[in-house]
């Protein structure tokens, strides 16, 4: 299954490009407070979503600093909760997801983490890679309690729904369903996705195939494993 890519947000200002990997894209966005058009409360909780694609010959040593990175980014200030997933079509592309208590303790993680050397070997070992800052909305605001999930579908909806819980209805209704978590983009809230979490692998997939037809969602499913 291809993965989409949304535009990248940078780990930090000043952040400079390992060489070694001219081909990790970024856009102009960043995650720094200051460059948002419409900002939100300082205190108000963002989540992460972190898109990587690891250069074969680098798989195993990059998925292991991504590992390490991990448990040092939560450990940070902010830092509520972190998941890694990897694509079920493709074991080179993975999926990252955290939430931070703010969007300024995000970037400030994301600096401080840029400056180090494991970052920029990690970077080394990616063909490619984005991050974008998202807010919760709906009734749930938070993955926190999906941790027996062993599947995530990752909905990334062409158009924002009139209405996320009428629209999410056909996603409940599935086997192995266990919680969903609606998300928008930092200061765009016209561009929306949806975290589906599952019980098992298998009913992740049946809902994923299931998604194609469904004229109200215009969706694209994308399939990951924890």
């Amino acid at each position: 299954m291809a993965m989409r890519r949304g535009p990248p947000l940078p780990p930090g200002r000043g952040a400079s490009r390992p060489a070694t990997s001219k081909s990790y894209e970024r856009s102009p966005q960043t995650i720094s407070p200051s460059n948002r058009t419409n900002p939100a409360s300082p205190l108000h909780p963002v989540s992460e979503l972190q898109r990587l694609e690891f250069r074969p010959e680098h798989l195993d040593e990059g998925v292991r600093q991504c590992r390490e990175l991990w448990e040092i980014l939560r450990r940070k200030k902010g830092c509520v909760l972190h998941r890694l997933f990897h694509a079920q079509a493709d074991r080179l592309s993975w999926l990252a997801y955290s939430e931070w208590n703010s969007l300024a303790e995000l970037a400030g993680a994301r600096r401080e983490l840029a400056r180090s050397p494991l970052y920029r070997r990690f970077h080394a070992r990616l063909s490619r890679a984005s991050e974008r800052a998202y807010e919760a909305f709906g009734a749930v605001r938070s993955s926190q309690g999906s941790n027996s999930a062993q599947a995530l579908v990752l909905i990334t909806f062409a158009q924002a729904p009139a209405n996320g819980a009428e629209a999410m209805e056909f996603v409940r209704q599935a086997p192995g369903y266990l919680s969903h978590l609606m998300l928008h983009e930092v200061a765009n809230q016209s561009a929306v996705s949806c975290l589906v979490y599952f019980a098992e692998a298998a009913q992740a997939q049946a809902c994923a195939q299931a998604l194609a037809p469904v004229a109200a969602f215009e969706p694209a499913a994308e399939l990951y494993l924890a």
